[in-house]
């Protein structure tokens, strides 16, 4: 092939490798730039469900706006003493409600909004992972396949011109060997002319000596020792000796938003794989599978707990308001953050009491209700047993109304409002024939124990340790001075227990007291199970087993 013919269709071949290479990198960036831009608007919305998480968790609610209740004073001086009282009464219980009402809706609404937008955000998170994942993938065939063919490519037309020049370099040769012969005697008596130092007639001989050796084809020779091959190796070999070698794929871009897609779905405004907080019972069981297996609940759980008891010299739990009283919001966080600092895995009790401090037994109850409130799923998932549980305590008490409705017509000193007994003064539920102890009914407690049962594993032994510290702060000595009854101790961790997932600020308002009833059911059942023998006490000997 002549040089210009080659030289022609070489650099066609250079322009067309250059341009699909272009596209190829255009389309890389292309992808790049979609990376950024649904990186941008994930970090916009997280932004955003950070700040209404914290108005949910942190804001305090507003006032009750019930202006429009009438004062005692204006309903006129004739009204009788009585009459003053009832009113007076009635406008608190009416403030009460109405401020119990507006903090529902504007939960529901906070709620609702924070919902929203971790949706979108979980939306907005997918689609990023997967513009990564097609980037990622995109640049990895660039950079390890289609790169490498193109620079090949281009070594190869480089390498087929070093071949075409020597043919050509051949070629002339063979036709001009005489000439080429000539040529190369002048340059190598040219090349001698300095060292010679003998006469005219000894240069002659000498010249004629090596026009004798130096014969036609000398050139074709010459020319038969190029390796185009040895000097593209070597050349690259200098390329790579002064600029280095090309890196090795690394993975491509790496996943950029601080949560993870895990992190959205459990509520994680903070991706920490080794946190304790926001995540769900089943996640820390099998985080801590395999340091220790035969622990069967969350050690953290009982690193707390241990905090709890041996708080104050042990004296915590008769302290008044234990479980009620909490701490200052920015005590708690400091100790959170302080925790996830140390991470699950390297945590250990004396950590967790470390944290808390020891004279400080409502801040260790703060925690302990903290992270069952934090948990992705509540202990009693809410999908699968809610409404069973608020079933049970629904049916228990249309029973007791209808004992109490036959009471009332056999004894005229009934209660005259109608409502059952244990929805009116509290949360404890009894009819006749009642267990002792418990104050449970026979069939109650078969509802409760089959309820338990189909509970997951872990959740079951997380209600029995909840039941033993319930039993231990509600004991007769500690209640003379902690003034926490079982059913106020089931109001501040019925939260972390059961979840209702409606939005509705009038339902969740009314399933409330449904479900403190149902926490104390529940802890109350497991109480009678433990003292019958039936199930064991374990608390204690869990705590002194773990470090």
């Amino acid at each position: 092939m002549p040089l210009l013919e080659f030289y022609q269709a070489a650099s066609a071949r250079h322009r067309e490798l250059d341009k699909g290479a272009l596209l190829k990198e255009k389309e890389v960036t292309g992808l790049r730039s979609v990376v950024r831009k649904e990186l941008a608007q994930c970090e916009k919305l997280l932004e955003q469900w950070k700040k209404l998480k914290a108005e949910e968790e942190g804001t305090p609610l507003p006032p009750s706006a019930s202006s429009g209740a009438t004062p005692a004073s204006s309903h006129g001086s004739g009204n009788k003493e009585g009459g003053a009282l009832f009113l007076s009464k009635f406008n608190k219980f009416a403030d009460k409600i109405s401020s119990q009402v507006t903090a529902a809706v504007r939960t529901a609404e906070m709620g609702s909004s924070c919902s929203v937008v971790q949706e979108k955000l979980l939306t907005a998170a997918s689609r990023y992972t997967e513009a990564l994942s097609r980037c990622n993938v995109r640049e990895e065939a660039f950079l390890t396949q289609e790169l490498p063919a193109y620079l090949n490519e281009l070594q190869r037309i480089e390498v087929q011109r070093l071949e075409v020049t020597a043919q050509a370099m051949a070629a002339w040769g063979a036709l001009h060997e005489e000439r080429a012969a000539m040529e190369f005697d002048r340059y190598y008596a040219s090349a001698g002319a300095g060292a010679a130092s003998g006469s005219t007639s000894d240069s002659s001989s000498a010249g004629g000596a090596a026009a004798a050796s130096r014969h036609p084809g000398a050139l074709p020779r010459a020319i038969a020792l190029l390796d185009p091959h040895e000097d593209m190796v070597s050349e690259l070999n200098e390329l790579v000796c002064t600029q280095g070698a090309a890196p090795a794929w690394s993975g491509g871009t790496p996943y950029a938003l601080p949560v993870s897609m895990e992190d959205i779905r459990a509520g994680r405004l903070k991706s920490n794989a080794n946190s304790v907080f926001h995540r769900s019972l089943g996640d820390l069981m099998d985080s801590q599978r395999s340091s220790t297996p035969s622990v069967p609940v969350p050690r953290f759980m009982l690193y707390v707990l241990a905090a709890i008891l041996l708080a104050n010299g042990g004296a915590g739990l008769a302290q008044e308001g234990v479980f009620r009283i909490s701490p200052a919001k920015a005590e708690l966080d400091a100790v959170k953050a302080r925790l996830d600092a140390v991470g699950l895995q390297a945590m250990s009790k004396g950590d967790v009491l470390t944290a808390v401090g020891k004279d400080n037994v409502f801040l260790a109850c703060a925690l302990l209700k903290d992270w069952m409130r934090s948990l992705s799923e509540a202990v009693i998932p809410s999908a699968t047993h809610y409404a069973a549980a608020i079933a049970i305590v629904k049916k228990e008490a249309a029973a007791e109304a209808a004992a109490a409705a036959a009471a009332a017509a056999s004894s005229p000193s009934s209660s005259p409002d109608g409502a059952p007994p244990s929805l009116r003064r509290g949360t404890t539920l009894t009819r006749p024939g009642a267990g002792a102890g418990a104050g449970l009914s026979p069939e109650l407690s078969s509802q409760l124990g089959s309820f338990l049962s189909s509970l997951p594993m872990v959740s079951q032994r997380v209600l029995q340790l909840l039941a033993e510290l319930v039993r231990e702060v509600t004991a007769e000595e500690r209640q003379k001075t902690n003034k926490m009854t079982i059913d106020n101790v089931s109001i501040v961790l019925a939260p972390g227990l059961l979840r209702n997932q409606s939005e509705d600020p009038l339902e969740m308002l009314a399933n409330s007291k449904f479900e403190i009833a149902f926490v104390a059911m529940m802890f109350k059942h497991i109480a009678a199970q433990q003292q019958q023998g039936r199930m064991p006490v374990t608390m204690h000997a869990m705590i002194n087993e773990v470090n």
